[in-house]
């Protein structure tokens, strides 16, 4: 049985049912991993999270290992070399581009083990990447810029980079020419019970409370409807600003707007279930992946142009799309309005999402350049 080396750090908080803010790329590794499994692999994950693994995954902790002290490099080379040497992998995946892949990233190059690159967001493939890095802004951090450079250098060691819409393919073909690039949507295991469309009573919002995700916008769609039920679910990000803390702040002081805080991930879908929709108020995403879970529960989801990748909620009738941001309080009239395809919602998922099908065309891009 061939490996796969999967570096995801808020991967084991999932595996193990452990209630985190791990965020949409972690979810999507998830059903990488089934989908790889079922077609024979063996799953090795590499995470810095410090978590008491239960499952009978191998889980590496690579926080600390083979620490030499004063040299933080030469640790960091010396932990993945002897990963990679001991489960000798057909390949890595992993799930979000971070400076700190460089240190695989080196090895792996070195060993002649193909990487995996997933890009995870929009604001990845743009120059919005350099704000992760605080470049050109006149606070920042003073390792910011060796960060990027760093992150830059790991980009060039990879041949492989496995996109999620035509906005990101079409980017980094402009500044890689000469890499292997695939789009490919995310992977999503489709729960056996169709759930039933009773008893839906409010528009749901779930997401890490952060810039990205435009709680302001929120705040301004609750007030402008307020015979309508919000439910707003999610946590604060570690790095949360001042703009979308007073948001939630003034979120709270609505009466038609309930927190209820972060939703375990076995019970996101029973969350969504009884929603009347989905609100995605987000500034940008990449594919996100509470679109696929609402559109397995029948939840329409309502959002903005720039939000909808590739065009498939207008194009599969699985929502309402609103070119502007004060256009999705109609767009949530209409989907309260009209009853959900449940059915065609679902067949659009087994047709596009199914992870054992997406997981056998990446091993054939791997291992053909097919895409």
């Amino acid at each position: 049985m061939k490996n796969i080396i999967i570096q995801d750090n808020n991967l084991p908080y999932i595996l193990n049912n452990i209630s985190y803010s791990t965020g949409g790329a972690s979810v999507q590794t998830r059903n990488w991993m089934y989908g790889f499994e079922k077609l024979g692999y063996k799953i090795i994950i590499i995470s810095s999270a410090k978590v008491k693994n239960r499952t009978n995954y191998t889980i590496i902790d690579t926080s600390n290992k083979f620490s030499f002290k004063g040299f933080i490099f030469l640790s960091n080379i010396y932990c993945n070399y002897k990963i990679l040497r001991k489960y000798k992998p057909a390949f890595i995946y992993i799930s979000e581009p971070q400076w700190s892949n460089i240190y695989i990233g080196v090895i792996s190059k070195l060993l002649n083990i193909k990487i995996i690159q997933r890009i995870s967001n929009d604001n990845i493939a743009d120059d919005r990447i350099k704000l992760k890095f605080s470049i050109g802004k006149q606070k920042k951090n003073k390792f910011s810029r060796t960060k990027y450079i760093l992150y830059k250098i790991y980009l060039l060691t990879i041949k492989m980079i496995l996109c999620q819409n035509e906005y990101q393919l079409k980017l980094f073909r402009e500044k890689y020419p000469n890499k292997n690039l695939m789009k490919i949507y995310n992977p999503f295991l489709i729960n056996d019970a169709i759930i039933s469309t009773k008893d839906r009573f409010y528009v749901a919002w779930l997401g890490i409370f952060q810039k990205q995700k435009n709680l302001e916008g929120l705040f301004d769609i609750a007030k402008k409807l307020p015979n309508i039920k919000f439910k707003v679910a999610g946590d604060e990000s570690l790095s949360i600003d001042d703009k979308t803390k007073y948001a939630i702040k003034q979120l709270r002081k609505l009466e038609n707007v309930e927190f209820v805080g972060l939703v375990n991930r076995n019970k996101v879908l029973d969350f969504l279930s009884q929603a009347l929709c989905l609100l995605n108020t987000s500034h940008h995403e990449g594919f996100s992946n509470t679109f696929l879970e609402s559109i397995s529960v029948g939840t329409p989801i309502v959002t903005r142009q720039k939000t909808d990748p590739d065009g498939i909620i207008n194009k599969y009738n699985l929502g309402n799309v609103s070119k502007t941001h004060l256009g999705l309080c109609e767009s949530i009239q209409k989907s309260i309005n009209n009853k959900p395809d449940i059915k065609l919602m679902r067949k659009y998922l087994l047709e596009h999402h199914e992870p054992i099908t997406l997981s056998r065309k990446v091993i054939d891009f791997i291992e053909n350049g097919n895409n």
